[in-house]
């Protein structure tokens, strides 16, 4: 009786081990699994980058918007934006505007 106690803790210490090797295993096929998906996504960002610059260079090579057109895209947009929101006066009511006597020139010249 005496002999089997030990023997009994050291299958139970045994079992807990085993135990604790299956849940490591378990968690390092899980990290495996992970580390498997984020190459893949690295891969796939890796390639979309590559094929993006490539895209860029060719579209540069085409010459295609370049900065100056760009640039007077800009204008000519805040030109049409601008006019748009031009308040025209209808000619009855322009003949009818009078300027007082003494205004600025610089309200003249916004007028």
């Amino acid at each position: 009786m005496l002999f089997l106690r030990p023997t009994i803790n050291l299958s139970k210490q045994l079992a807990r081990d085993i135990c604790w090797e299956q849940e490591v295993t378990r968690s390092i096929e899980a990290l495996e699994m992970e580390i498997d998906a984020l190459q893949e996504k690295l891969s796939i960002s890796t390639k979309r980058a590559e094929n993006h610059e490539a895209n860029i260079v060719e579209h540069a090579a085409k010459r295609r918007r370049t900065s100056d057109h760009t640039e007077t895209r800009r204008v000519s947009m805040r030109i049409k934006n601008n006019r748009r929101q031009a308040v025209l006066f209808p000619s009855p009511a322009a003949e009818g505007l009078q300027l007082p006597e003494e205004v600025p020139a610089s309200v003249q010249d916004k007028l």
